[in-house]
This record gives structure tokens, sequence and C-alpha cells, in this order.
């Protein structure tokens, strides 16, 4: 937990972009919302059918094996990535435009979409 508070931090402290989540300006339908609710009752009816079915599958083994592995090696990778990213230059962010206001860089800007 140590080594993610640390890299988050300095993520924080190196990050000049504005985060992603700031560009999706508008209002989300209730429609949207509705549809999250379906996503749990159609994994219980699936499970249903397969469980009436007698087929028997071993998910837990899925998601700790395939799952955990591959969350592991993500970590990891982006723990490296970040970390050295402050070791290869002055500790700013590359992807940033000089030219560009405080807190935008190329190509950030608001969502677009319909």
């Amino acid at each position: 937990m140590a080594i993610t508070f640390l890299a988050l931090n300095k993520n924080r402290l190196v990050e000049s972009r504005p985060d992603a989540i700031s560009a999706f300006d508008g209002e989300v339908k209730s429609l949207h919302y509705l549809l999250l609710f379906f996503i749990p009752l159609v994994a219980i009816g699936i499970y249903f059918l397969a469980l009436a079915s007698g087929v028997r599958l071993h998910t837990n083994r899925v998601v700790y094996y395939i799952s955990g592995a591959l969350g592991a090696l993500m970590w990891i990778a982006s723990v490296v990535k970040l970390m050295s990213r402050g070791l290869a230059g002055d500790g700013n962010d590359r992807n940033v435009d000089p030219g560009a206001p405080p807190n935008q860089s190329a190509g950030v800007g608001p969502c677009s979409c319909a």
C-alpha cells in the first residue's frame, strides 16, 4: 500500500493535465443508471442457467489466476513507468504543450460526444 501511495502522490505532483473525468461535462441520462442496474441481474440469470443445466465452472480459479496475475503485472508496470518518468528528465510531464494555458495540454479538452 505504501508503494501505491508513493506512486500516486508522485503522479499528482508531476501531472499537469486535468483529470480525464473533467472532460465529461454534461448530465447522465437516467436510462444509463437503469442499464447499470441490469448488469447484476443478467449475471444472476446466466449463473442460474448454468447451474440449472449442470455446468460447473471454477470461476474462482479464473478470477484468482488470470485476473490476479494480470492485475499484479499492470500494477508493477504502472509503478515502474511512473518512477522512471521522474528519472528520465526534470520531473515535468513530457506531454505538455509549452504554449498552452496552465492545466491544459495539447489534445485535452471537453468531450464533444453526442
